[in-house]
């Protein structure tokens, strides 16, 4: 199943409508930094964050996903 989110911000806290814990929570795409904000407290205590691509930004002005990273 695809959902596409409309929005940025609906897309920065899609994982927020279940309201549960993950174990493993994938980041890819835009406004990753939001995203992974609005993904702290869904996390399980032994969860995984994925940032994705992350390599493709290895220098330190390397945008959002620098920001994500910290």
């Amino acid at each position: 199943t695809y959902e596409f989110a409309s929005t940025p911000q609906e897309y920065a806290t899609y994982g927020m409508k279940w309201n549960k814990k993950f174990d493993l929570i994938m980041v890819d795409g835009s406004v990753r930094s939001e995203c992974i904000r609005n993904s702290l407290n869904l996390l399980n205590d032994h969860g995984s964050f994925y940032l994705d691509n992350s390599d493709k930004h290895s220098t330190q002005e390397g945008g959002d996903t620098r920001v994500a990273e910290k």
